[in-house]
């Protein structure tokens, strides 16, 4: 099955998620910080990297850098649906099988609170094995028996994997829209406390 085969990394796609929008403190300026930042580990590696985004501020931070960017999918970061992330885990099922890259890491990031947002680096493709699956010895494996699949199993396990990769995408579409509104929200409030005393102490100044 090709999204879980395991190949010799020579390429790895980065999918950067971002907003289209700023004013959201260093919401956008984090994800894209630690997104450069893998990219020179794989690059420090020997490995070439090609880069995906979701968001207009990535996607725009990204070009400005000079990165050449293979996909960019804008206008639904503020309010994300799960057709959304078909569309982009579409692409990137059919570029991971054509060999475009070996390896898929997504940085986003992981709403915690309103107030604290954790990037988050994921590893989607290849689609991790369970543990139990790949700490099993081969005595382990021949004591499960010869399993059968009616349809085949592949016909089985295709949609399965793509919907396990589409439902990793969205979650981290959600994770990535509730910590754009937790930091914008809070990044409002910052400016306006600061106005406040901006405009207490120029009134006792004047």
């Amino acid at each position: 099955q090709p999204l879980l085969e395991r190949r010799e990394l020579g390429t790895t796609a980065i999918l950067v998620m971002t907003g289209d929008r700023g004013l959201a403190g260093a919401f956008n300026a984090s994800v894209l910080r630690r997104a450069l930042d893998e990219a020179k580990l794989e690059r420090a590696a020997g490995h070439q990297v090609v880069w995906y985004a979701a968001g207009r501020k990535g996607a725009g931070s990204l070009r400005f850098r000079g990165a050449e960017l293979r996909q960019v999918w804008t206008g639904f970061t503020d309010r994300p649906v799960y057709q959304d992330a078909e569309q982009i885990a579409n692409t990137l099922v059919e570029n991971y099988t054509d060999q475009v890259f070996d390896r898929l890491v997504m940085v986003f990031n992981h709403f915690d609170s309103p107030l604290v947002q954790t990037v988050n680096a994921l590893e989607v493709l290849p689609i991790p094995l369970p543990e139990r699956l790949t700490e099993m010895t081969p005595r382990d494996r021949a004591m499960m028996g010869e399993l059968l699949f009616e349809p085949e199993a592949e016909e089985i396990l295709t949609p399965l994997l793509t919907t396990a990769l589409e439902t990793e995408i969205f979650r981290a579409l959600l994770e990535s829209t509730a910590s754009e509104h937790g930091a914008r929200m809070t990044a409002m409030r910052n400016a306006s406390d600061n106005a406040k005393d901006l405009s207490k102490r120029l009134t006792l100044e004047y």
